[in-house]
């Protein structure tokens, strides 16, 4: 006797979608059609929150936060920056991020990602979040050698003497 009855995918019963990449042209391609997937199977859903992980990885082609975001038309809720010592660390001791680093940047995005997660974002989260945001575009400005990092280095160099 065989079940008639069809499985379901998974996508609609979840209660979020989490959708973790790596910001290069392949993931954004696959991040993209994914998240189009997920949108049109949970119509009345919240969309699909979006993980870059393994940002600022050396000698690695890869797509500004901003440009993935913008292109897959979903802000990220987590950005999780690329740090071989740490992750190295703690999957040689067998230890969580927070117990290798708990005052670390790192340990600070898994926490305020399981905030966001538990529908506990705060406004210190958010102004975190605005900060970092901030840090990298001015850290990918002045790697590209963007003007804008040059103004700000300027800007700051003023602020620092008092003028």
């Amino acid at each position: 006797m065989q079940s008639t009855q069809q499985q379901p995918s998974g996508r609609q019963d979840a209660d979020e979608v989490i959708v973790v990449a790596s910001p290069d042209l392949a993931n954004l391609r696959n991040t993209k059609n994914l998240i189009d997937n997920v949108k049109g199977a949970r119509l009345n859903d919240a969309p699909s929150r979006l993980v870059l992980n393994g940002v600022g990885m050396l000698k690695r082609p890869e797509i500004a936060s901003a440009e993935f975001a913008k292109a897959v038309e979903t802000d990220p809720t987590a950005i999780i920056s690329h740090d071989a010592k740490l992750f190295g660390a703690a999957a040689n001791n067998g230890q969580m991020i927070a117990e290798i680093e708990p005052n670390g940047k790192t340990a600070q995005v898994f926490a305020d990602l399981a905030s966001a997660l538990a529908g506990r974002t705060d406004v210190r989260t958010q102004a975190r979040r605005s900060r970092a945001a901030d840090r990298q575009t001015r850290s990918q400005a002045a790697m590209t050698g963007f003007p804008m990092a040059r103004a700000f280095s300027a800007e700051r160099s003023h602020t620092r003497k008092g003028i």
